[in-house]
C-alpha cells in the first residue's frame, strides 16, 4: 500500500483541544502515513466572536491547547482545570507515527513561538518578497538562538484564476497588496 502525507489546518484557539485531537487521530488513521498538523492563531474578530473565543488570549490559548492535543495524540489520559476543563480525556484513534506540527506565523513573537513549539513554519501567503525574506531570516535566527535546526519552511502564494485579469483580480478580493493573480487568505499563517 502506498504511503502518503496528509495535512490539515486548525485554528487552534477556536476549538476545544480534545475535539482537535480526535479529528487528527481519525485523519491520521485514514492517511496511513505521515500526518502534518498545520495550525495557527487565526486572525480577525469575527471568527472569534462566532466561536465565543477571546481573541486577546489567543497566544496563551494556543499554547495550552497545543500541549493538550500533543499529549492526547501521544496516548496520555489528560485532565486539566485551567482554561479547558477536561477530566480524564483520551482519544480512541491515535496516529501510528508522531504528528509533525507546522505553525503559521507572521509577527516576531509568533515566529519565536513557532521555533519553540513546532517542527515547521508556514509563512503568510500575502507577504511581499522582502517581507518573506525578512521573516525567513528571523525564523532561522530564532532557530539558532534555541539551538535548533530550522524545520520545514513553507513559503507559498495563493493564486486566483479567472477568465480575465479583471475576473482574477475580483476573485482575489478588494484590498489585496498583491498583483491581480493573488490576494489575502484566511489561512493558518495570519496569526500573531
Amino acid at each position: 500500500m502506498r504511503r502518503r502525507r496528509l495535512d490539515a489546518c486548525f485554528l487552534i484557539p477556536l476549538w476545544h483541544p480534545v475535539l482537535v485531537a480526535e479529528q487528527i487521530g481519525t485523519l491520521a488513521a485514514i492517511a496511513r502515513g505521515r500526518f502534518i498538523m498545520q495550525c495557527g492563531l487565526g486572525w480577525g474578530e469575527d471568527p472569534f466572536a462566532a466561536m465565543g473565543a477571546n481573541m486577546k488570549t489567543r497566544p496563551s490559548t494556543f499554547e495550552e491547547a497545543l500541549d493538550i492535543v500533543r499529549r492526547l495524540l501521544a496516548g496520555e489520559t489528560v485532565s486539566s482545570a485551567r482554561r479547558f476543563r477536561i477530566d480524564k480525556a483520551s482519544v480512541a484513534l491515535r496516529p501510528a507515527e508522531p504528528v509533525d506540527v507546522w505553525i503559521g506565523a507572521s509577527a516576531p513573537p509568533a515566529i519565536d513561538r513557532t521555533v519553540r513549539l513546532a517542527e515547521g513554519w508556514i509563512a503568510s501567503p500575502s507577504l511581499t518578497y522582502q517581507e518573506a525574506r525578512a521573516q525567513a531570516d528571523l525564523y532561522r535566527e530564532r532557530c539558532a538562538a534555541y539551538g535548533k535546526a530550522p524545520g520545514a519552511t513553507v513559503l507559498r502564494r495563493d493564486i486566483y484564476v479567472g477568465e480575465s485579469s479583471t475576473a482574477g483580480g475580483l476573485a482575489a478580493g478588494a484590498g489585496s497588496r498583491l498583483p491581480r493573480r493573488a490576494g489575502r487568505s484566511a489561512d493558518c499563517g495570519n496569526g500573531q
